[in-house]
């Protein structure tokens, strides 16, 4: 399969070593898994057993959520609880809203929350509202949520995090996807460094 790039890049996951996991835990030996991948990686699909499937769906309940959904529900969380989401965990409080409105379920339900929004600022900056080009600076961006808000941040920014925001801008050299052309650019660094 062709990879599509999204605004929560570690869910755009080819080839899940925590699928591994869940497929060992729920009994499938080393040997089956090995056959699973390998076949993945031959034909680009597997399938499990019945018995391992319903095993599976007892546990999981799963769904969709595509690029607007992420950034309707960051900017829902800022505007209803002032608490700015990553797009990770807004794709996990998407799914635990739809969830909770399918199964008319009113279980408390936890979501842990893995990434931080000053990892992704030009995605927080586009869901409220105030979309940035691809070239602005990671420190700018950092600077512009700051501006958009023109609050406390909840949660706050790390301290380094902070800290850049307002750094000089030391590293400011673009290369071109080009083996010769990083080197030369990489040895250019390090003779400065010398000099």
């Amino acid at each position: 399969r062709k990879l599509i790039k999204t605004r929560s890049p570690s869910i755009d996951i080819l080839k899940s070593s925590n699928l591994e996991r869940l497929l060992h835990v729920l009994g499938a030996g080393p040997e089956l898994i090995a056959n699973y991948f390998d076949q993945l990686n031959r034909e680009k699909y597997f399938t499990v057993p019945d018995s391992l499937r319903s095993q599976i769906q007892e546990i999981f309940w799963a769904i969709s959520c595509d690029e607007g959904d992420t950034l309707r529900t960051i900017n829902d969380s800022w505007k209803r609880h002032q608490y700015l989401l990553d797009p990770h965990t807004a794709v996990a409080k998407f799914a635990a809203d739809v969830y909770a409105r399918e199964t008319g379920s009113d279980r408390p339900m936890l979501i842990y929350s893995t990434a931080h929004y000053s990892k992704f600022p030009s995605a927080v900056l586009e869901a409220l509202g105030h979309p940035i080009q691809d070239d602005v600076i990671l420190s700018k961006q950092l600077s512009m949520i700051r501006e958009v808000i023109q609050q406390e941040l909840r949660p706050p920014m790390h301290a380094a995090v902070e800290a850049a925001t307002v750094a000089e801008v030391v590293h400011n050299v673009s290369c071109p996807p080009d083996v010769e052309k990083i080197k030369s650019s990489i040895i250019d660094f390090f003779a400065k460094l010398k000099g």
